[in-house]
Order: C-alpha cells, then sequence, then structure tokens
C-alpha cells in the first residue's frame, strides 16, 4: 500500500477506535476466507436528521444534552420526570433494518438481566414516538480511553496499583455476565467508565450474545445475528471472533487480555496498518511481553494478561470468573486479605476517603514475596477494639468463597451462591434463599442462613426461628461449619428474651477456631452491638473486612454502629466509601437513608432512595420509603400515594413470603398516607381491615399492636376519643396471652404499642393515672429484664417520656431520667424525639424542649409517623408562643393547618391550631 493511503488511514496505533468502515475493499490482500467477510461488511448507517434533539420529550424523558454517538445508537443525558431522577437514554436511529433493532433490543435484555455494581444499572427498555429506546444508568464520569489519552504518549500506561483496581472491577463485572450466560463480545476502553467517585463500569452490552439461553430470565433466545457476521471492535477481537466464528466467554477473556496489555504498556498488543493487516496480526502474532516495553510492570499481572491473548481459546482463562481468581490469587491479593485484593482494600478507600497511602514494589518479581506498607483509614485502623486473633497463617474465606453445600438441583445451588453475593454486597439475600428452596425443598443450608439472620434482624426472630427448627430436624445433613453456627444461633431463636452473652461466647469459641471466616466474623460483631458494645462490635467488624475488604454488609454495620455512638461524621465517610466502592450496595444505601432521615437532610434522603430504587432486587420494599421522603419534603400527596402504587406493581414475580410480608408494609404506608392527608374515616377503616388481616398473627407487637395503634390515632383524631379508647383497651387487655416480641434492643422496644395505647386509654377516661401506673410497671420490669446493655437507656424515651400528659407524669420523668443517661445520641425508625420535647416543656425546661421539639419537626418522617410528626407542630407552636417567638409560632400552626385544616370528618389537633392561631392574628 502507498504512502499517501498509509497517511490518510492513519496509523492503528494512534486511533482510538478502529472502526469496520475503514475496510478498503478493492486493493485488500485475501490470505483466508474470513477476510473475505470483512471486506463484505458495510459502513455504519448515517443518523438521519430527524432524531430527536435537546430539549423535546421522548415519552416520559426529557431530553437534557447528547451525550455521544455510535453505530448502535444516540445517547442523551435526560431525565425521568416520572420518578425524577436522571437517565442516560440510548436512542436507536431510525433505520429499515429489522436486525439492527433487534440488536438493539437485545442489549437492553442482556443487560438488564445482569445485577452487578460493575455493570451499568438498565432502568428500562421501550418504544415512544416511534423511536426505540434504553434508559440507564446515567454515569458521571469518563471513558477508560478518556483516561487512557489524558495521559502523556511516552507515559499512556496507567501506574501498576491503578491497573490492578481498574482490572480486577472489569473482570468481576465480566465474571458476573458470563456466570448469566451473557458474551460481551465488544470489550474495550470505550466502553469502560471510570465515575467520578471512582467507581469502575462497564458499558454498552450492544453486541452481546446470549450464549446459554436457559440461564437468562425469560428464556431468552440465542442471538438474532447469523453466526459469520463480525460484530465488534477489531483492536480487541478475538481470533475467532475475527472469523466469524461461534464465541463464547473466553472470547471476551482474549479482549480483557488486550485490555489489560493496553492498560499495563500503553500501547495494544497487536497493530496493523489497515484492517485486514490488524485481523491478520491478530490471529499470527505473538505480542512481546509488556516488561519488555515497560519496565516495573509487575510480573503478576503480566502473566495474567499473556494468557488472555493466547490464540488457542482452550488456552485461556474458561471465563472472566477464573480470571478474577487468577487476579486475586497475587502475592500482593493473597498479602491483604485473599479474594478481595489489594486494591479493593487500599486503593479504593483512598478514592473515597483520601486517607490510605501504600507504596508497591515489584509485587511478582521476588521469591520471598510481595512487600506491602499500608496505613488504614482512622476509622478502620487496628486499635484497642481490633480482636486479638491474628490472621497470620489463616486460611481466609470471603462469604463468597464459602462452600455451596450440594443440592439435587444445580439451579438451587445457584441460587445459594447468589444469596451469598447479595449478603456480602450489602443486598437482599431472602430472594435468592427463598428460590433455591423452591427450587429445592430439602436444601438444609439454606435454613440455616435464614437462621442466622436472627443476629441480624434482632427485632423479629419468628422467622429465623421456623427456620432453625427445620435445620435442627435434618442437622445430620450439615456440615461441621453449619452445625457450629446453628449451635452459636441457638440461643437467640429458642430463648425468650434471647440469650445473647451465651451466643456470643459460642461465635467467639467459633471465630478463634476459624480466624479467616469472614461471616463469622460478621456475625461476632453484629451480635455484640446488639448485646453490650457498639465499638468492640466495630473492631470484630475490621477483622471481618481484613479479610475481605469489599465485604460491604460489615461497613453498612460499622456506619451504623458510629451513628448509635452519636459519630455520624465517622457514619457519613464509612457509607460514602461503601457506597463508592458499592454503588449498589443496598444496605449501604439503606443505612444511608436511615441517616439522613434521622439527621433531618430529607432531600438527602430523597437522593438515597432514588438510589435505593434503581440498585435493589427488591425495589417494593424501598418504595416506603421513598414515600416517606417525599411526604417529608412536602410533596404533594398524590405523589406520595403514587410511590405506593409503584410498589404494589412491584410485587410481581417475588416469593410469596417476601411478598406477603411487603405486601403488609405497603398496606401500613397507605393507612398512614390517609392519617398524613387528615382523611381519618378512610384510615379507620383501612385499619380494622388490618386487624381483621392479622388476626391469626401471634407477633403482639410489630403485627397487632401497630394495627390497633393506627386505627385508634385515626379514631382520636377524629374526636371519637372513647372509641379509641375501646380499641386500645381491647389490645392491652389481651396483650398478654400472646407471644411478646423477641427482640430485645431499640428497635423492638420502638415497635412496642403499649406506651401510646396506655395514653389514648388515659385521654379517652378509660384509665386513670394511677391505671396507666399500674399497668406500667409489669411492662417496665419485663423490658428491664429483657433490654440489652446498650439499649437500656432507651427504656427512659419510650416508657417515661412516651407516657407523659401533663406536668405532674413530666416531674415524675425528668426525677426518673438521671438513672437513664446519657441519652442516645441516635434513635432510628422512632417518633419518640416530639414526646421528650414536650415531657421537657412540661417540666418547665423550655431550651431542652426546644432542641428535641425543633429536632423532631424537621425529621423525615411525615409518613412514617403522620400524626406524631403533624402533633409535633402543634406542641412545638405552644413551646414559641411561651418563648416568646410569635411568627415561629404561627409557622408551626401552619403546617397543621396545611395537613389536616381541611380533614375528614374534622381534627382536633388541627382545631387546637386553629383556635392559637386566631389568637395569635397569624396570617393565611
Amino acid at each position: 500500500m502507498d504512502q499517501g493511503s498509509r497517511a490518510r488511514r492513519g496509523e492503528a496505533e494512534d486511533s482510538g477506535e478502529e472502526d469496520l468502515s475503514d475496510l478498503d475493499s478493492e486493493g485488500s490482500i485475501t490470505p483466508d476466507p474470513f477476510l473475505a467477510e470483512v471486506a463484505r461488511i458495510s459502513t455504519r448507517p448515517e443518523q438521519p436528521e430527524d432524531m430527536p434533539r435537546p430539549g423535546e420529550t421522548l415519552g416520559r424523558f426529557v431530553l437534557r444534552r447528547e451525550l455521544g454517538r455510535g453505530g448502535m445508537g444516540v445517547v442523551f443525558a435526560a431525565e425521568d420526570v416520572t420518578l425524577g431522577r436522571d437517565v442516560a437514554l440510548k436512542v436507536l436511529p431510525w433505520s429499515g433494518d429489522e436486525g439492527r433493532r433487534r440488536r438493539f433490543l437485545r442489549e437492553a435484555r442482556s443487560a438488564a438481566a445482569l445485577s452487578d455494581p460493575g455493570i451499568a444499572t438498565i432502568f428500562d427498555v421501550g418504544e415512544a414516538d416511534g423511536w426505540v429506546f434504553i434508559a440507564m444508568e446515567l454515569i458521571r464520569g469518563e471513558t477508560l480511553r478518556a483516561v487512557l489519552e489524558r495521559r502523556p504518549v511516552r507515559g499512556r500506561a496507567l501506574p501498576g496499583e491503578e491497573v490492578r483496581r481498574v482490572a480486577r472491577a472489569i473482570a468481576r463485572a465480566l465474571a458476573k455476565a458470563h456466570a448469566a450466560g451473557v458474551v460481551h463480545r465488544d470489550l474495550k476502553p470505550e466502553n469502560v467508565m471510570i465515575a467520578d467517585d471512582g467507581q469502575v463500569k462497564l458499558l454498552d452490552f450492544g453486541l452481546a450474545k446470549v450464549a446459554r439461553a436457559e440461564s437468562m430470565p425469560g428464556g431468552l433466545s440465542t442471538t438474532e445475528t447469523a453466526e459469520g457476521r463480525i460484530l465488534g471492535t477489531p483492536g480487541y477481537m478475538s481470533p475467532e471472533q475475527a472469523k466469524g466464528w461461534p464465541v463464547d466467554a473466553r472470547s471476551d477473556v482474549f479482549s480483557f487480555g488486550v485490555l489489560l496489555y493496553e492498560l499495563l504498556t500503553g500501547r495494544r498488543p497487536f497493530v496493523g496498518a489497515t484492517l485486514v493487516e490488524l485481523i491478520i496480526a491478530i490471529d499470527r502474532d505473538e505480542p512481546p511481553s509488556p516488561s519488555s516495553i515497560r519496565s516495573g510492570v509487575e510480573r503478576d499481572l503480566e502473566r495474567v494478561a499473556l494468557r488472555c491473548l493466547r490464540k488457542e481459546a482452550a488456552a485461556r482463562y474458561a471465563d472472566a470468573g477464573a480470571v478474577l481468581r487468577a487476579l486475586d490469587a497475587t502475592p500482593a491479593a493473597r498479602r491483604w486479605g485473599g479474594l478481595a485484593g489489594i486494591v479493593a482494600a487500599a486503593v479504593g478507600a483512598a478514592a473515597v476517603a483520601g486517607v490510605v497511602a501504600f507504596g508497591l514494589r515489584d509485587l511478582g518479581s521476588s521469591r520471598e514475596g510481595a512487600s506491602l506498607a499500608l496505613t488504614a483509614p482512622p476509622s478502620l485502623a487496628p486499635g484497642p477494639t481490633t480482636p486479638a486473633t491474628s490472621l497470620a497463617g489463616a486460611a481466609l474465606t470471603a462469604v463468597t468463597d464459602l462452600p455451596v453445600p450440594a443440592s439435587v438441583k444445580p439451579e438451587a445451588a445457584a441460587q445459594y451462591r447468589e444469596a451469598l453475593a447479595a449478603f456480602r454486597n450489602g443486598g437482599g439475600w431472602f430472594v435468592s434463599l427463598h428460590r433455591a428452596l423452591e427450587l429445592d425443598p430439602s436444601f438444609t443450608a439454606v435454613h440455616v442462613q435464614f437462621a442466622l439472620s436472627a443476629f441480624i434482624l434482632a427485632k423479629d426472630v419468628e422467622r429465623p426461628r421456623e427456620h432453625f427448627r427445620r435445620a435442627e430436624a435434618m442437622a445430620h445433613t450439615l456440615s461441621e461449619r453449619e452445625k457450629a453456627l446453628l449451635n452459636a444461633v441457638e440461643p437467640v431463636v429458642r430463648n425468650q428474651p434471647a440469650d445473647w452473652a451465651v451466643a456470643i461466647r459460642r461465635l467467639q469459641r467459633l471465630a478463634d477456631r476459624s480466624p479467616g471466616d469472614a461471616q463469622i466474623w460478621f456475625l461476632l460483631g453484629s451480635a455484640t452491638a446488639n448485646y453490650s458494645d457498639f465499638d468492640k462490635a466495630i473492631g470484630f467488624l475490621e477483622h471481618a473486612l481484613q479479610i475481605d475488604p469489599a465485604f460491604a454488609r460489615a461497613l453498612a454495620a460499622i456506619a451504623t454502629y458510629h451513628a448509635y455512638r452519636g459519630r455520624f461524621q465517622e457514619a457519613q465517610a464509612v457509607l460514602d466509601r461503601c457506597i463508592g466502592e458499592s454503588p449498589r450496595a443496598t444496605l449501604c444505601l439503606q443505612t444511608q437513608l436511615l441517616v439522613r432521615s434521622s439527621l433531618g437532610d430529607c432531600e438527602g434522603a430523597e437522593r438515597s432512595a432514588r438510589r435505593l430504587l434503581a440498585s435493589s432486587v427488591v425495589p417494593a420494599a424501598t418504595y416506603p420509603s421513598f414515600a416517606n421522603a417525599l411526604a417529608s419534603r412536602g410533596q404533594p400527596l398524590p405523589t406520595v400515594r403514587e410511590a405506593l402504587r409503584q410498589g404494589e406493581e412491584a410485587l410481581a414475580g417475588l416469593p410469596a413470603p417476601i411478598a406477603t410480608d411487603l405486601q403488609q408494609m405497603l398496606l401500613i404506608a397507605r393507612i398512614r398516607a390517609d392519617l398524613l392527608g387528615g382523611e381519618f374515616e378512610a384510615a379507620e377503616s383501612a385499619a380494622r381491615g388490618l386487624e381483621r388481616a392479622v388476626a391469626s398473627s401471634s407477633r403482639q407487637q410489630v403485627v397487632r399492636g401497630g394495627a390497633a395503634l393506627l386505627r385508634a390515632l385515626a379514631l382520636e383524631e377524629s374526636g371519637r376519643a372513647a372509641e379509641a379508647g375501646e380499641v386500645a383497651l381491647g389490645f392491652l387487655d389481651r396483650r398478654d396471652a400472646w407471644e411478646p416480641a423477641p427482640g430485645a434492643e431499640d428497635s423492638a422496644l420502638a415497635s412496642d404499642a403499649t406506651p401510646p395505647l396506655l395514653l389514648i386509654a388515659r385521654r379517652a377516661g378509660l384509665l386513670d393515672r394511677r391505671g396507666v401506673v399500674a399497668r406500667r410497671e409489669p411492662w417496665l420490669s419485663s423490658w428491664t429484664e429483657r433490654l440489652t446493655p446498650v439499649s437500656r437507656s432507651f427504656l427512659w424515651l419510650h416508657g417515661y417520656a412516651g407516657l407523659v400528659e401533663d406536668e405532674a407524669d413530666a416531674r415524675e420523668a425528668l426525677k426518673a431520667l438521671p438513672r437513664f443517661e446519657p441519652l442516645p445520641p441516635f434513635r432510628p425508625q422512632t417518633a419518640i424525639d416530639a414526646a421528650v420535647g414536650r415531657t421537657f416543656r412540661l417540666g418547665g425546661q423550655s431550651a431542652e424542649a426546644s432542641r428535641w421539639l425543633e429536632g423532631a419537626s424537621r425529621s423525615c418522617m411525615a409518613l412514617d409517623f403522620p400524626v406524631e410528626h403533624t402533633r409535633t407542630h402543634l406542641w412545638l407552636g405552644q413551646l414559641r408562643e411561651e418563648t416568646g417567638d410569635r411568627e415561629g409560632a404561627c409557622a408551626a400552626y401552619g403546617v397543621v393547618l396545611h395537613r389536616w385544616g381541611a380533614a375528614r370528618p374534622r381534627s382536633i389537633t388541627a382545631e387546637a391550631a386553629r383556635g392559637r392561631s386566631r389568637a395569635l392574628g397569624c396570617r393565611g
């Protein structure tokens, strides 16, 4: 080829992407039949002039700006106005080629079937206004190609530690696709995004092929594209892909090798002045070793890259999962916690918190192994709370490396493996456990994992108890580890109240025997926090993170316990780290939502809820929290109800036990929405139906008591105090015949409806003060015996301040307060702050009253506690009047009137607020 042709084409090595349209079909040499096939590939179609433009709408999406164009479509930044979230909207250009349209839709189906933090989330796929679209996660950042091209030409390779981080993240995401039977077929730097927070995301399954249709949800068909047609980007193709032969996961492994080689050296392993020469090089040439091109290349990474680039597919790694294991098995990864890898522990944390400093030598070049110096973040550094058990010489086992027990159904074993991954990643693992049992009812190990949830969901152990019984009955089928774990959880699920001290001793013995088992240390940390010591629990969880630095659930727990200690900045930092490393770690997002709600950051809570909706495998569980955040920000009630309606639609396809629980949760949220909107008759009617629905339940506090309280509040607020009192007494008189709530910590105490129902009965005149005290004392004694040490201060909040009605009550409560101080700084999932503020007000302590009532009024609990939250503003208005703040009092009364001024049939709180507002001459 003459120099003019070479100049017109440009050097392949310097181009950002080789396009199939570069082919010169007239003068190409054809040494193999497959190159003739290459010659027949047409150029990519031009985008039509009538494509949608920024500012226009496409269905429910408003197009904001164009992000890019490619052979498969135009991508816009857009807003989903229904859900109020930003998306990347890929729009298929008009074309008469039905095959292109099918490939485009197949991209959505392939990618939407995948769920992993390293894969861009597909939210929706459909057609609107004659266009086909995919709405996907909008990632703020830049492509890996852009990252490389920002670097100087002579130093285009990434630093070794960054290569390791990026390569491992890509391999992990690709492994998820391969496990689901999806082959990407277009892996290249342009299809890898580096988000602003450092998260690595794999994009564009536009050329993906479903290699095993039976493994995909809905039984997707195999590729519509006829074998023999070359799809992909030539510089990153495997030899078999370039020849148009059938491909499988090993083709992606080759492409990964090209990409890794480029990251290590700054150049690609195969070059050619023309497309034909490039494809010949891929099929024929052996690339030079990366270390011969750039000094300092880690030898272990070099070995992985060169094995990926073997010509024969059988000589490569079998799939990306095998690549990931090879990366994790390097000396550096083994030195720092095995399978999670050194970078997830250090570089990932540095990207988020900026607090990790480390130095790396040639990690694979010395027989003595790797040299590593690492300074951990202050919140995770070893200290007095760190366990004494050493990891030296221990076999390190991440949760996802636990052995999967045998099952009569391989699909059940796969669901069990998915459950372990979701547990580790902070996702909803119950769905996969239920599906494993549906596939194989005799799968005893699943019951063990359900039983272990009692250590985490301490408020409600009824279901873990049932699974414990089933596992115990089939204990002969369990491994020794599973038997030991079953023995450890036995004191929690078998005793009433739970014997946490014995359970912790058993877990500690297990941890001492298995110092490298991340799940055991996590369970020990959770149990310790529920019972006795948050700081000690954090130490145990940090030990779990040393074993498995990507253990997102452990990070969420650490953040929670920091919050309980009042260390909210540390809690936020840990959550930022967790979400930065695993943006779809739903438990970290849920914890962030909880902390933001408690601190009154309702806008932030809404953002967290929206991210949860986009990330959760069970979005129905998030819609009540999303609706609560909307209500707390003052969104109209129809908007709140629409969120709940979407939650009900999202129940479809869930396992029956989960769907039933969520359906009940959504029903309660709808009743609360009626209460928030002042529709008390509707709320009372629905609550009566809820009472009937749960009549067979033995769970008195969270079910029967909650249903009675909702109905009594609706009756009382609408002026039917006597009926409300009868409902309250109806529950209180029968309460002891039902099994008490098994939990022994603050959330179980907060869910006990006894104190508010006692107050309602008193206000109705069915109990006097002496009668309330007579019923309160045995209740207090029961909780005093049951409450774990870390929860003891919560008893004053609910057992004293929660029962204050007048000055005498307030004086008595304040007299008892010193026995319970200091009061807990973090009080999630309760509206008790308003009662505390009212207690201080009636007790004559205005400054303290103002602090608690102001905080309660700002809390994001408008839907979760609609009556309590609205009454808070009445009490706050009264306090502001007493302290001379007329304008502030008017504002507080205005909130009550806005919500309940037109209540049906009436609102006693609104009538009180209206009277005070008129007396003050408030406007509006």
